[in-house]
């Protein structure tokens, strides 16, 4: 039962985040039934699925619940015509547009603050277009993670008090050990980036100094890959070696680290290494998605070595790389700044591309649960092995692993 509770997601609505105390969905089918004179038996026709409409009891608490109510009521009542991206802890990230009238309620004496919301789905204005594959999906993906970064880390920074005292501290010891394990390592060394390296190496007071957008600028500056998308490279040698850095312990999460989203304390050590903890983390983060990146490219026309790299050597790679972004995720697991749901995206689209469109799939399974089987179950049935049970639910992307669909699902053998 852990591994399926410890996929619940923090609750938001437009970035605001909340606690929920229930939740309902109302789902089905559109169906008209007709009935004919003279004629015994009627017709029902399936019009499509029904839209899905979800509501939300919820509550914010704390000394602050008053503002924090405030935030929320603003994004509920904002506009623009474009639907809000709600986080649900069940069903995960849904756009979805308001419907109703929310009612909040305040309450002095628990400091608390509780709401009824309602929501229907936005749905989608569709168009004949081009399939598109899982890698390119995968860039897709790594795109708007890396568009996130400056905003998430901005909200962490805000946090901490008095930042600019500690830059020159924090440029001059773990970011400079940071960007010393970087001007080491394969991965600068396979791309030639160790001028890239060492010019922040010089600037890097001045990186920190100039927040959080200016620092994630320079990072993907120093670190980044985009531009040798059109160069003949072996993509997979170019990701282990992003994965190899990644694991470095200089850089690797750090689940017992103080963080800058489960600490109150102001002292001036702790916010020190806030500050150290979270420039750590961009670093991390740029890299990481650096390895996606590359991971998009492998099999294509630009991989040097496409035609010779056997499924052992893709299926090595696929499992390495999708274990540094699941310990990203087991790090970023009460993160509020919604940076899992990307990591999680990234995870996704990296599985799929690397084992539908680039591994031959001759050993994979096609199996049909039926219905009200757990996931776990349908894993050990088809392959004997039940720890399988997570490749099972992230390649067939299934959002309720208790109770499954009747309908094929790929597993490897």
């Amino acid at each position: 039962m852990a591994l399926f509770s410890s996929r619940l997601r923090k609750a938001s609505y437009d970035g605001v985040s909340f606690e929920v105390s229930s939740s309902e969905v109302s789902f089905g089918r559109r169906t008209v039934t007709h009935e004919y004179p003279q004629r015994d038996t009627p017709y029902t026709e399936d019009l499509g699925r029904l839209k899905r409409t979800f509501q939300i009891t919820g509550f914010v608490i704390g000394d602050d619940y008053i503002a924090h109510a405030k935030r929320l009521m603003e994004r509920l009542e904002s506009g623009g015509g474009e639907a809000k991206k709600l986080v649900h802890p069940w069903l995960g990230t849904l756009k979805v547009y308001v419907i109703d009238t929310p009612k909040v309620s305040w309450d002095a004496q628990k400091r608390v603050c509780t709401f009824q919301l309602s929501f229907v789905e936005s749905g989608e204005l569709e168009n004949p277009s081009a399939s598109q594959s899982w890698g390119a999906k995968l860039r897709s993906s790594v795109d708007a993670w890396a568009d996130s970064l400056s905003e998430s880390l901005g909200t962490t920074w805000k946090q901490i008090d008095d930042l600019t005292e500690f830059t020159d501290e924090i440029a001059s010891g773990q970011f400079m050990d940071i960007l010393g394990c970087l001007g080491d390592c394969k991965f600068v060394k396979f791309f030639d980036l160790g001028n890239s390296i060492l010019n922040l190496t010089t600037t890097a007071a001045a990186a920190l100094s100039s927040g959080a957008e200016g620092f994630t600028k320079a990072l993907f500056r120093a670190l980044g890959v985009g531009g040798f998308t059109s160069s003949y490279v072996d993509w997979g040698r170019a990701s282990d070696s992003v994965k190899a850095v990644v694991n470095d312990k200089r850089i690797k999460a750090d689940n017992t680290a103080i963080t800058v989203w489960n600490t109150n304390k102001k002292d001036l050590e702790t916010r020190k290494t806030q500050l150290a903890t979270s420039v750590k983390e961009q670093v991390r983060n740029v890299l990481l998605i650096q390895m996606a990146g590359c991971a998009s490219m492998i099999g294509t026309s630009m991989d040097t070595s496409a035609a010779s790299r056997s499924d052992e050597e893709v299926l090595k790679l696929r499992n390495d790389m999708l274990e540094a972004l699941e310990n990203e995720m087991l790090y970023l697991e009460h993160d509020p700044t919604f940076r899992y749901e990307y990591v999680e995206d990234c995870y996704h689209c990296l599985y799929r591309y690397l084992t539908d469109e680039v591994m031959q799939g001759s050993n994979d399974i096609t199996v049909t649960p039926s219905e009200n089987e757990p996931a776990v179950v349908v894993a050990y049935n088809a392959t004997g092995d039940a720890s399988k049970v997570e490749e099972l639910v992230y390649r067939n992307r299934i959002p309720f692993p208790l109770f499954l669909e009747k309908k094929s699902l790929k597993i490897s053998g």
